[in-house]
């Protein structure tokens, strides 16, 4: 059933993302849900979660009766010489015969397989349809990747924005420099700066291509013309308030923690079928055949019916089951400790991800503050020019922009540090797929 409902949760997504060209994503969360619900890969990973899911159905179907009829027919051509004398004969026979048969008694070891199987299955899903990015073709690794497009295109427009803001800063200066000779040292300086915004602002918009390109190879679909804020971004990745609530839900739904635990359950019921499987079995076989044989020289026609019911008792020896018994409890006690060790993991990821995304936040707050102080000194400056100013000293205009620029620079950098530690705490938790289900449409 389980697949079922993410089928379901794939077909709701595609409809509210009918209208592709009227509402390209504009926003993270959309772009990892149109991504989720139209890229190939999770319509590939859907198809092998169902032929698992199909697999431990096979598994549980091993429990009932069996049944099987079976239909022959031979031509026989027999040839006798003896001396001078031959004799052939020709003859017909067809068969048909149905039997069935059920296990009454095997120590549980059918029931153990078939429960190894459903856990097997929980394990799967767990590694291909949850967050966990680590692992190549799940759902995880498509959010991640969209996730790292959305943020380099946003990136590369946040560039191609702020520099031809700071080239429009730099022309306003120009009335500084207004009637001087080529020669002179103000004016090749302004004019430099400006020619170096000038390819970096061509760098960002070639690198602005070539990150549509990437966010359209995940996410299936043209970005918007402008995306959503890096703040509004950030407000939209929700986590929990302290890093023991983030602890406690990465426990109980974290997907390294989940498949862990679904492994050591699959070897656990999978070591008990081996140890069942040792043990003496008791089935039941019922039989019917019937033959009928045609002669097409004498009047030897004749036809056969057998039945047969029996109770069949097996009592394997198999010298080798000790040794796969040893080796599966090996496995068993593996998983265990892995288990064990993606528990800590957890914990001490969610840990370094709180830390690093409080650092981040009091970091930006100072960085803010300083943008906004030295955006402050440009605009002063700007403004002075405007006004007529002419005996601004060119060396103190470049270095306020320069260090307006840096200031932006950090800020943004920062800004980045912060989503993608929200990023990695939803993913730790398991929170992630479900943060990013389509948002509603009006």
């Amino acid at each position: 059933m389980k697949f079922l409902a993410t089928s379901a949760l794939i077909i709701l997504a595609s409809t509210c993302f009918a209208a592709d060209s009227a509402n390209p994503p504009s926003t993270l969360r959309d772009s990892i849900a149109t991504a989720l619900a139209k890229n190939p890969q999770t319509r590939s990973t859907d198809l092998f979660l169902q032929s698992v899911h199909f697999a431990t159905k096979a598994a549980k179907a091993s429990r009932l009766p069996w049944a099987q009829v079976s239909c022959s027919a031979r031509l026989n051509v027999d040839t006798y010489k003896y001396d001078d004398l031959n004799r052939q004969t020709n003859g017909a026979s067809a068969n048909c015969g149905a039997s069935a048969g059920v296990t009454l008694f095997d120590g549980g070891a059918n029931s153990a397989r078939y429960q190894a199987a459903k856990a097997n299955e929980l394990a799967t899903r767990y590694l291909y349809d949850t967050a966990d990015s680590r692992f190549d073709n799940t759902k995880g690794e498509l959010a991640m990747n969209t996730f790292n497009a959305f943020l380099k295109l946003s990136g590369a427009r946040i560039s191609i924005e702020f520099r031809t803001q700071v080239l429009s800063i730099f022309k306003k200066f120009l009335p500084l420099v207004s009637g001087r000779d080529d020669s002179d040292l103000e004016k090749q300086n302004l004019n430099a700066a400006i020619k170096d915004v000038e390819a970096l602002l061509t760098d960002a918009i070639n690198e602005e291509s070539t990150q549509v390109d990437e966010f359209e190879h995940y996410v299936t679909l043209a970005p918007a013309d402008r995306l959503e804020s890096m703040d509004d971004a950030i407000d939209s990745m929700k986590v929990p308030a302290t890093p023991e609530a983030a602890e406690a839900i990465a426990l109980s739904s974290g997907p390294d923690v989940l498949r862990r635990g679904a492994e050591v359950e699959m070897l656990s019921w999978s070591l008990r079928a081996l140890r069942a499987q040792q043990g003496p079995q008791v089935s039941l076989n019922a039989s019917v055949n019937r033959g009928n044989y045609f002669d097409r020289i004498g009047p030897t026609d004749y036809a056969n019916t057998n039945k047969s019911v029996g109770v069949t008792l097996t009592i394997p020896f198999n010298f080798g089951q000790k040794h796969q018994v040893s080796a599966a409890k090996k496995a068993l006690e593996s998983k265990e400790h892995a288990k064990q060790a993606a528990i800590a993991e957890a914990k001490h990821t969610i840990r370094k991800m709180y830390s690093q995304l409080a650092n981040a936040k009091t970091s930006y707050l100072n960085l803010d503050k300083n943008y906004r102080h030295q955006l402050a000194n440009v605009q002063s400056l700007v403004a002075r020019v405007e006004a007529g100013e002419r005996e601004l000293k060119m060396s103190d205009v470049l270095s306020s922009v320069n260090s307006f620029r840096q200031q932006y620079g950090l800020r943004t950098e920062k800004q980045f540090s912060i989503i993608t530690s929200l990023f990695s705490i939803q993913q730790a938790t398991g929170l992630l797929l479900e943060k990013f289900a389509p948002s509603e449409k009006p």
